[in-house]
C-alpha cells in the first residue's frame, strides 16, 4: 500500500493524499485501551477501523512505528525507533 493508498483508507483530505505521497507517513500501530471512554467506533469511508477516545494517546515503547514512503521500486517499508 502507498502512503497516498493509506491516507485515501483512512479518508483524509485529498491535499493530505497528494502529500502523503510526495512525503510518505509513518504508521504508528497501538493497542487502543478499551477500558478509556470511546466516544466513536466504527469504519472510515476508505474501510479502515478507527477509534476516537476521550483525551490523548500517550507514546508507549510497546507502540511500532514504520515509515512508509514511496520509491522507484514501490512502497518502502522501515521500522523507525520511538
Amino acid at each position: 500500500m502507498t502512503p497516498g493508498e493509506f491516507a485515501y483508507r483512512l479518508s483524509l483530505a485529498r491535499q493530505a493524499q497528494s502529500d502523503c505521497n510526495i512525503l510518505g507517513c509513518i504508521v504508528i500501530e497501538f493497542t487502543v485501551d478499551l477500558s478509556r471512554q470511546v466516544l466513536v467506533a466504527g469504519v472510515t469511508n476508505g474501510g479502515a477501523r478507527e477509534w476516537r477516545i476521550q483525551g490523548n494517546v500517550h507514546l508507549s515503547p510497546s507502540m511500532k512505528l514504520t515509515r512508509v514512503r514511496n520509491s522507484p521500486t514501490g512502497p518502502e517499508y522501515a521500522p523507525v525507533q520511538l
